[in-house]
Parts: C-alpha cells; sequence; structure tokens
C-alpha cells in the first residue's frame, strides 16, 4: 500500500531542492536492512532493477526490467505509468523527457552500465538527492504501525514452531527449513533467518549442518517481513532444563531491555538508549563485555520502507522521532552461558520504547 502522505513529503523535497522530477532507484536485490524505494513509491516489488519517476504534480512513472515483468507492475502499482524495458537506462533518459532540473536518489546502487549513460545524459540537470527516501520513511505511518504489529504475533508463532519441533538429532538446517516454510504458510513474504546452536554459542550465524543436542542453547533471530515491513524477534531456547547461570544472564540481558525501553522516547539520542542498555549490563559487573567481539549492537533498524534509526550503538547521535520503528535487543556474550538472544520490535513514542509484541522475551526450555 502507497502511502500518499510519504509521497507528499517527498514532493516537498523536490520543492526544497528545487527540481522539477525526482528519480528514485532500486536494485534488484533485496534486503530486510535497505529502503526499496520502487515499492514505496508506487506499491511494486520489483524482480530487476527498477526507478520511479515523480513529477511535481505527483505524477508517478514506473521504470521496470525484465521487460517481461511488466503485466505483474500494472497490477501492483496502480495509478501510476508503467515502462517496461530491458534496457533501464535508456527508458530511464526517454521517460524523464526534457525536464529541466532532476532530484536522483539511489543510482549509485546500480551497476556501472546503468549508472554511465544517465549521469552522461543528465550531466547538467542532476541534483544528488541521496538518503530522501531513507528519510522519507523515517517515521512510520499508523497503518504500518498496524501492519508491524501483526507481523510482530506473526513471529511470535515462528517462535512457537521452534519450540514445538526442535529435538535433539535434528539438524538445524532441517528446523530452519521448517521455520521458513511455516512463515511462509502464514502469510509472510520473506523471512531472514539466523539460527545457531551450541551448548555455549559464540554469535549469531545461519544454520547449518550441526546436529542439536540435549543441552543445547538454541538462538533464534527470527525475521519475517509483510508487505514489505519486516520486524524481528530474538529469542533463546534451552533444549532440556535451563540452568542458574543461563537464567541469571538472560535476567541480566532482560533488564538491559528494560533500561533501552524506558530511554527510548522521542527526542532521546540513540546513544542515550545504547548507554542506559550498557550500563544496565555493567551494573552486574560485564561492562567489559559491552563491546566487540561480546556484542555488535544494540539493536537496528529494520526496512524495507526505512532503516533508520540506524544501528542502535553509543556512536550513534540521531535523535529518535516519534513513529520510528526497530529491534532492540541486547543480546551478546556473558560467561558461564555463551551468546543469548534477548530483543522485540518496538515503535517509539513520546515517553518510551514500546514493544510491538504481545509476549516478550524469555528464556525457555524445551522438554527432551
Amino acid at each position: 500500500m502507497v502511502e500518499q502522505s510519504r509521497i507528499e513529503w517527498v514532493q516537498g523535497e523536490m520543492v526544497r531542492n528545487g527540481v522539477d522530477l525526482f528519480a528514485a532507484f532500486t536494485p534488484s536485490g533485496h534486503s530486510m536492512g535497505a529502503t526499496n524505494s520502487t515499492r514505496v513509491l508506487s506499491g511494486f516489488k520489483n524482480m530487476g532493477d527498477s526507478c520511479v519517476l515523480l513529477d511535481a504534480d505527483g505524477g508517478r512513472t514506473v521504470i521496470v526490467s525484465p521487460s517481461w515483468d511488466a503485466e505483474r507492475a500494472r497490477e501492483q502499482a496502480p495509478g501510476c505509468r508503467v515502462v517496461a524495458s530491458d534496457e533501464l537506462a535508456g527508458a530511464v533518459v526517454k521517460a524523464a523527457g526534457r525536464a529541466r532540473r532532476i532530484g536522483v536518489d539511489g543510482l549509485s546502487e546500480l551497476a556501472h552500465r546503468t549508472v554511465a549513460p544517465i549521469c552522461k545524459e543528465w550531466a547538467d540537470r542532476m541534483v544528488q538527492m541521496n538518503g530522501t527516501m531513507l528519510r522519507a520513511g523515517a517515521r512510520k505511518t499508523p497503518n504500518e504501525i498496524r501492519i508491524a504489529r501483526e507481523v510482530a504475533a506473526l513471529a511470535e508463532r515462528i517462535f512457537d514452531r521452534l519450540l514445538e519441533v526442535a529435538r535433539p538429532g535434528m539438524p538445524e538446517y532441517e528446523l530452519a527449513s521448517d521455520l521458513y516454510r511455516y512463515s511462509k504458510a502464514l502469510g509472510a513474504d520473506d523471512n531472514f533467518l539466523l539460527m545457531a546452536s551450541s551448548q555455549m554459542p559464540k554469535g549469531p550465524r545461519p544454520p547449518g549442518r550441526r546436529i542439536l543436542a540435549k543441552g543445547d542453547l538454541i538462538l533464534g533471530e527470527i525475521s519475517p517481513g509483510v508487505d514489505g515491513q519486516f520486524v524481528q524477534i530474538c529469542r533463546t531456547a534451552v533444549l532440556g532444563p535451563i540452568n542458574e547461570v543461563q537464567q541469571r544472564n538472560h535476567d541480566i540481558l532482560w533488564e538491559s531491555m528494560q533500561a533501552g525501553l524506558a530511554a527510548g522516547a522521542a527526542g532521546n539520542t540513540v546513544a542515550h538508549v545504547a548507554n542506559k542498555m550498557n550500563e544496565a549490563v555493567a551494573r552486574h559487573g560485564y561492562g567489559e563485555y559491552c563491546r566487540p567481539p561480546y556484542m555488535r549492537v544494540r539493536g537496528h533498524g529494520l526496512g524495507s520502507v526505512s532503516s533508520l534509526p540506524g544501528d542502535i550503538g553509543a556512536d550513534n547521535e540521531m535523535a529518535l522521532e516519534e513513529g520510528m520503528t526497530f529491534v532492540m535487543h541486547p543480546n551478546q556474550f556473558l560467561p558461564g552461558s555463551g551468546y543469548m538472544m534477548v530483543g522485540e520490535p518496538v515503535v517509539v513514542t513520546r515517553t518510551c520504547a514500546e514493544p510491538l509484541t504481545t509476549r516478550y522475551s524469555r528464556l525457555t526450555s524445551i522438554l527432551v
């Protein structure tokens, strides 16, 4: 679904930059952490490299490749003019016509064979507007937040499935494939899944050939996407009984999460949130573990609308805005238990960061 308010915001940026045409480019590869400008502006999820031209009056032209994808583009992008071509650069230049000043976002993400001819043709008309689409989606609309809550509930069901089917003797890849199939059956467009097992995990990784064994910690970074909105939950389960050290360390990470939720109000900086989360861990004597290689960041933004506010780290001075969404996760290695995952998708409000989930992370035992 295309949000008209977002198109109007981009039009405002066009006026501010003095351009009469805005060209937003999207490469063929899709990433949970990147903005899909074509989908945001038109509703079309591209298979090949693509571009959306937005004129000052709000008219939109979607240029798609390969040419045989035209029918699907017309179905998904009602209200847009669709141009399909196997040679994107030429089609974009032709569709842009005699526009005097053209704002450009994302062109550098495409291959040189596409970038070079466009830059040559628009050399004296091009205005760099990189980051426009990233900023346009920073604050999610009420409808997008509603979808995010629904996807969060879907993610919780995927974790329920993990608890149901994981068993000793099962290869990691078999469990992962079952979860991926299950997420598709629930209606997810995609599911970025990191899932690892170990008696003493060192960190997250893609699932492999390791065979699950009694006593394993199973880490699950579950990230389904629906209608272009990704959500991530981070969970830890024990294949068998939970020991005292595991529970204590998980409780420390949950305390860090609570500190982050309280600090995540609109107007506070990302760095403030990260520092509060680190302080909660340090109070238990683990301050030296609040850095690589024991952890990476305390969360991150999620695409494909916008990945702002970016990584939740002590070096990110961006101010949080009401309506921003991201995953908050004090995931890290602690002595005695190894790496554990605790993470919830959140939305920034005036008073705090509010979880989009209804069942918060807890250390769960799988009976064997």
